[in-house]
C-alpha cells in the first residue's frame, strides 16, 4: 500500500503539519526534525500526490502541447524548443496530437482541460474555435502557434502566411519564371488556406495563369511531396512529348 504523508510523519515522530512543511520546502523546521521526515520519506519510498497537491493548489505545474502531427520534422522540432522552455521553468510537459482532424483537436482540447493542465499550447487545425473559447472561459491560458486564429482572443507564434506566400510568387516572377508549378497544402487547415491564398493572390497580381494541372493539393507529409514531384515530372514529360509532335 502507498505511504501517505501521515505515515510519514508517524515514523518520524513528528505532526503532519512539520512533515508537510519539509516535504513542500514551507516554513521553518528544526535541521534534526527536517532531517528525521528526510529519513522517513526514504524509508517508506513515500512520492507527493502531485493530485492532491493540484486540488489544493488550483496549479499542476504541467503545460500540454496539442500538435498537429507528430511525425511532422517542424512539429517535433517545436515541441523540443517548448519544452527546453518547459523544463527550465519547473514545469512538466503533457504532448498530443490531432493527425490533422478536427474532431480528435476537439476530443483532446477536452481530456487536456480535464487534466487540469496549466496551459495549452496548440497548433490548431482551425476548426475548434468553440472549444477553444471554452476553455478560455475557465481561465486556461491557451496560446496558438504556428496557425494563427485571428477570430480568438488569445497570444500567438506565428509566420504571416498570407504575406509570406505572396513575396514568394513576386521572387520567383522577379526571376523571370512564368510557367509555375504550386504545391499547396492541406486546405482542411487554417495554415494550409492562408498560404494557399497567398499564393492565388500572388498569381492575380503579376498576372500568372497557372492552370490546374499545375496545382496540386497536398497534406504537408512525406508521401504527398513525392506524390507531387510525380505529378510534375508526368506534366513535364506531357509537354516535351507535345512540343516534339508540334516540331516534326
Amino acid at each position: 500500500m502507498k505511504a501517505t504523508i501521515k505515515d510519514v510523519a508517524k515514523l518520524a515522530g513528528v505532526s503532519v503539519g512539520t512533515a508537510s512543511k519539509v516535504i513542500n520546502s514551507q516554513g521553518n523546521v528544526a535541521p534534526e526534525m527536517r532531517e528525521k521526515v528526510y529519513r522517513a520519506v526514504q524509508q517508506l519510498n513515500y512520492s507527493v500526490n502531485r493530485v492532491a497537491r493540484s486540488l489544493r493548489s488550483s496549479s499542476t505545474n504541467t503545460v500540454a502541447v496539442l500538435l498537429a502531427e507528430v511525425t511532422n520534422p517542424f512539429q517535433m522540432t517545436l515541441a523540443r524548443g517548448i519544452e527546453e522552455v518547459m523544463y527550465k521553468n519547473g514545469y512538466h510537459l503533457l504532448i498530443s496530437s490531432t493527425k490533422e482532424d478536427p474532431e480528435i483537436e476537439r476530443e483532446n482540447l477536452k481530456m487536456l482541460y480535464e487534466k487540469r493542465v496549466d496551459a495549452i499550447i496548440v497548433c490548431t487545425t482551425g476548426e475548434a474555435d468553440a472549444e477553444i473559447r471554452s476553455i478560455l472561459q475557465r481561465d486556461v491560458p491557451i496560446v496558438l502557434v504556428d496557425r494563427p486564429v485571428l477570430t480568438l482572443p488569445v497570444d500567438i507564434v506565428a509566420d504571416n502566411n498570407l504575406l509570406g506566400m505572396e513575396l514568394l510568387v513576386k521572387y520567383i516572377f522577379e526571376l523571370g519564371h512564368r510557367d509555375i508549378g504550386v504545391v499547396h497544402g492541406n486546405l482542411n487547415t487554417i495554415h494550409g488556406r492562408l498560404r494557399h491564398q497567398g499564393v492565388i493572390n500572388g498569381l492575380e497580381l503579376y498576372e500568372l495563369n497557372t492552370p490546374p494541372e499545375h496545382q496540386v493539393v497536398g497534406d504537408f507529409k512525406y508521401e504527398g511531396g513525392y506524390n507531387a514531384v510525380q505529378h510534375f515530372f508526368l506534366c513535364s514529360g506531357r509537354l516535351l512529348q507535345l512540343s516534339a509532335q508540334t516540331t516534326i
